[in-house]
């Protein structure tokens, strides 16, 4: 394969679009009372910062059983580059 050579530039990829990632599982579930902002555990602690440092969103969803968050990642690629 022939190596191109470097001049500079930026490569680009997007959605178009926000995305919402959804991570469940089917275990016993969180208690009524809890609030994510208030999470004791590494995991949604890294979550929730992530989602504030890149000014996306962190939710619980409605599930019979377990546990779903979604996480909104929006579409800011035009937005760093202009």
């Amino acid at each position: 394969m022939e190596r191109l050579p470097y001049r500079g530039g930026r490569a680009l990829v997007g959605l178009g679009g926000a995305v919402a990632l959804v991570i469940a599982d089917d275990r016993e579930g969180l208690p009524p009372d809890f609030a994510l902002d208030a999470a004791s555990s590494l995991g949604l602690r890294v979550l929730c910062t992530l989602a504030r440092q890149i000014g996306g969103t962190l939710s619980l969803c409605e599930r019979p059983e377990g546990t779903a968050l979604r996480l909104v990642i929006p579409d800011r690629v035009g937005q760093k580059l202009n």
